[in-house]
């Protein structure tokens, strides 16, 4: 609060290792959530995987199989699931994750630790927000737009004509 910036984890030496503070390492870490106990949730992308960081600076692996290089995504429990360069992620009221991968899909980890995939879509989903209701919102770095998952799983565009690269404000594709 006081404008102190301090580095929680990481050693600044890309890499894959757990542990406390600067003994971590991450290799293109993206994307950003935090829970409701401060527990920080890190897209580690180029290691395949969700790592957690304490508050107190405690990183380990949360989700996914380090260094997998597939290009099919693996639904099931915590450990074995996998994930295609996660990007963003985001936490719901109920504790589900939401995470965008390189591989076209938003995968969705229950509060019970199963992966599965939410939604396909056109495109490279990065960024993803989830708002109080449950909708998912995802800026697709392809296509340059931002769509809507709405909580029956029907997605739209709600912003920018897909593939018009530019920046003009407006109203919805315009």
């Amino acid at each position: 609060p006081a404008g102190v910036v301090t580095t929680l984890a990481g050693s600044g030496t890309a890499g894959y290792a757990n542990g406390t503070g600067a003994a971590a390492q991450f290799n293109y870490p993206i994307g950003l959530a935090v829970d409701s106990n401060e527990n920080v949730y890190v897209a580690d992308s180029n290691n395949q995987v969700i790592r957690m960081i304490t508050p107190a600076g405690e990183v380990s692996l949360y989700a996914g199989v380090q260094g997998y290089g597939g290009t099919v995504d693996i639904e099931g429990p915590l450990t074995t699931a996998t994930f295609r360069r996660p990007n963003g992620i985001a936490i719901d009221a109920n504790n589900n994750f939401y995470i965008t991968v390189l591989n076209q899909k938003v995968r969705k980890i229950t509060p019970q630790g199963i992966v599965s995939t939410y939604a396909s879509m056109t495109g490279i989903p990065y960024g993803v927000a989830v708002d109080s209701s449950g909708v998912v919102y995802v800026s697709n770095y392809t296509y340059h737009t931002v769509s809507k998952i709405a909580t029956d799983g029907t997605i739209t565009t709600i912003a920018d004509t897909p593939g018009a690269a530019g920046y003009v404000d407006g109203l919805g594709s315009a």
